[in-house]
C-alpha cells in the first residue's frame, strides 16, 4: 500500500511538472494581437527577421517598428501580417551589407497569397540587377510570372526612395493585388528596360493620393503597366521623372492594358530627347500609351517628348474635364498626338499654351481608321513651328495606316488665338468636321484646306 502511495505521488509530480513546462512554452499569439519589434530596449523582438520567423508570429499579428533603421534586407514577407512604423522619418527598413543583386529590400510572395499591411515607414537603399523592385517585390520575380490576381499588398503612408532595381527601381508588382495610398515613390532608378519608379505585371492596382515623382528609366520614368493591368490613379501627382524611351511620366504597353487617371497632375516629365526616335521611341512626355487611357479632370502640363509633348497614344483614349498645357515635343504634336489604331475622344478639355517643333501645336492627328472627337473643349494659345498651330489633321500616309485617312470632328470647340507660320488654326490635310466650332483670330491663316474639298468651308 505504500508504495503504491509513493507511485501515485510519483506520477502527480511528474505531471505538475510537464504542465508546467508546456506552459512556459511560448504559444501563438491571438489574432489581431501586436508585438513590438526594436533593436534596443523592451520589445518583444529585436528584429524583423526574428519577428517573422517567429512561430507565435502568426496571420493577422501586426509588427509595431519603433524609430530606428532596420538593415535587414532582404526580407520576405510570407505571413498575412501588418508592418507598421511610427513615420518616414522614424522607421527605416533598408538593406543590409552586402547589397543583394537577387533580391529586393522586401519580398510579399504571391504563392501562397498573403495579405500584407505596410504603414508609415521608408523602404531605401536597395540595389538588384534581377527583374524585380529595388525597394520592393510583390510576387516572385525570377520564377514564371502568376497568372491572375493572387495576394495582396496594401501600402499606406510610405515613403519608397534612392532605390535601383532591375526592373522599377523602386516598386515592381508581378501579379498581386496592390492599393497605395498617401504615399510617396521618388528618385528611384533602374538597371533594365522599365520603369524607374513602379512596374506592374498583372493584377489590379490602385494609387490614391501619392507622389510619384524624379524617378528615372528606359520605359515609363514614373509608371510602366503591361501584361493586361489595369491601374487606377486619384488624386495623385506624376512629375519630374525621365524615360529614356516613351512615357516619361506613364508608359502604357499594348494589349488589355488600362489605366485610368481621376484628379490628378501629370506635369514636368520628359521623354528623353536625347533617346533613340521611332515608333517606340522617346514619345509620351506626359503619358505614351499603347494601350487604353482614361482620364478625368487630369491636368497634363509642362511635360516634353520628341513626339506627343503631353500624350502620346496609338490606342483608344478618352478624356473628359481637363487640362492639357505647356507641354513641348521637339517634333509633332505639342500637347497631344495619336495615330495607327488610336481613336480618341476629348471633351470639356482645355488644350492651350502647346508647342511643338514641327507641326501640331496643340494636337497631331494621323491617319488613323478611327476618328479624332473633340467636343466642348477649347483649343487656344498653341503654337507649332511649321504648320497647323491648334490642330494638325494628316492626310493619307500608308505608312501609317494603309490607306486610311484623317479624320477629325470639332463639336462647340472654338480653336482661338493659335500661331504656325502656315495653318495658324488648323492644317488640314483629311477629313475635317467642324460643328458650331470657329476657327478664329488665328495666324498666320485661320484654316488651311490641303485635302480634296472636305475641311474649312467657314473659315479661309
Amino acid at each position: 500500500m505504500r508504495k503504491r502511495n509513493l507511485l501515485l505521488a510519483v506520477g502527480a509530480c511528474l505531471a505538475a511538472l510537464a504542465l508546467s513546462a508546456g506552459s512556459a512554452m511560448a504559444a501563438p499569439n491571438p489574432a489581431g494581437s501586436t508585438v513590438r519589434v526594436c533593436p534596443t530596449g523592451s520589445a518583444d523582438f529585436t528584429t524583423i527577421t526574428g519577428a517573422l520567423a517567429s512561430p507565435t508570429v502568426t496571420d493577422g499579428t501586426t509588427l509595431e517598428l519603433c524609430a530606428a533603421t532596420f538593415a535587414e534586407g532582404p526580407l520576405t514577407i510570407s505571413k498575412s501580417v501588418t508592418v507598421r512604423g511610427v513615420g518616414s522619418n522614424g522607421t527605416i527598413i533598408t538593406s543590409a551589407s552586402p547589397v543583394s543583386a537577387t533580391h529586393s529590400v522586401i519580398t510579399v510572395p504571391t504563392a501562397p497569397p498573403v495579405q500584407v499591411a505596410i504603414n508609415g515607414l521608408r523602404i531605401t537603399g536597395g540595389a538588384t540587377t534581377c527583374v524585380c523592385g529595388g525597394g520592393l517585390t510583390i510576387g516572385d520575380a525570377n520564377g514564371p510570372f502568376p497568372r491572375g490576381d493572387t495576394g495582396h499588398l496594401t501600402l499606406a503612408n510610405v515613403l519608397i526612395d534612392h532605390n535601383q532595381g532591375g526592373d522599377g527601381g523602386g516598386l515592381f508588382n508581378v501579379g498581386g493585388n496592390l492599393a497605395v495610398s498617401g504615399s510617396v515613390i521618388r528618385d528611384n532608378t533602374t538597371n533594365g528596360p522599365e520603369s524607374g519608379g513602379v512596374s506592374v505585371f498583372l493584377g489590379t492596382n490602385s494609387f490614391v493620393g501619392t507622389t510619384i515623382s524624379g524617378n528615372s528609366g528606359n520605359r515609363g520614368g514614373g509608371v510602366y503597366l503591361a501584361n493586361n493591368t489595369n491601374a487606377t490613379f486619384d488624386h495623385d501627382n506624376v512629375s519630374n521623372n525621365t524615360s529614356v524611351r516613351g512615357g516619361g511620366g506613364i508608359f502604357v504597353s499594348g494589349g488589355t492594358n488600362t489605366l485610368t487617371v481621376t484628379n490628378s497632375a501629370v506635369t514636368g516629365n520628359t521623354a528623353d530627347t536625347g533617346g533613340p526616335g521611332g515608333l517606340f521611341g522617346a514619345s509620351g512626355g506626359g503619358i505614351g500609351a499603347e494601350g487604353t487611357i482614361v482620364l478625368s479632370r487630369t491636368v497634363v502640363s509642362g511635360n516634353t517628348a520628341i513626339a506627343g509633348g503631353g500624350i502620346w497614344s496609338k490606342s483608344t483614349v478618352t478624356i473628359d474635364g481637363g487640362v492639357i498645357a505647356n507641354n513641348v515635343a521637339q517634333q509633332d504634336g505639342g500637347g497631344f498626338w495619336d495615330n495607327f489604331n488610336s481613336a480618341a475622344t476629348i471633351s470639356r478639355t482645355l488644350i492651350t499654351g502647346n508647342r511643338a517643333a514641327q507641326d501640331g501645336g496643340g494636337l497631331w492627328h494621323g491617319a488613323a481608321p478611327k476618328p479624332l472627337t473633340l467636343q466642348d473643349s477649347l483649343v487656344q494659345g498653341n503654337h507649332a513651328d511649321s504648320e497647323g498651330g491648334g490642330l494638325y489633321n494628316e492626310g493619307t500616309d500608308p505608312l501609317d495606316a494603309v490607306g486610311a485617312t484623317a479624320q477629325a470632328t470639332l463639336t462647340r470647340t472654338p480653336v482661338v488665338a493659335n500661331t504656325a507660320p502656315a495653318g495658324g488654326g488648323i492644317q488640314n490635310e483629311g477629313v475635317l468636321v467642324l460643328n458650331q466650332s470657329p476657327v478664329v483670330g488665328n495666324r498666320v491663316g485661320n484654316c488651311v484646306d490641303e485635302s480634296p474639298g472636305t475641311g474649312c468651308p467657314s473659315f479661309p
